[in-house]
């Protein structure tokens, strides 16, 4: 079961770190483009909606897996 977490928070951590990133870049190709500031905000926040509809969906299999594990050695 410890093996099961430890893939979960990889592939989460992986995820985030990816999204991290991708915006960091975007902030900086925004700023050395000259684009305001208003423009870089809104693109962080479309990659940041982005990548939270593609991470959500594995975090919440994961969570049901792991309820669903926990239920099997919880007593009668």
């Amino acid at each position: 079961m410890l093996g099961y977490f430890k893939e979960i928070s990889a592939k989460v951590s992986f995820n985030v770190i990816t999204a991290m990133l991708v915006l960091l870049a975007i902030n900086l190709l925004a700023g050395l483009w000259g684009l305001p500031l208003r423009v870089m905000n809104i693109t962080c926040v479309l990659a940041f909606v982005f990548f939270v509809y593609t991470l959500l969906p594995s975090s919440l299999k994961g969570f049901a897996l792991t309820l669903r594990e926990w239920g099997r050695h919880l007593p009668p």
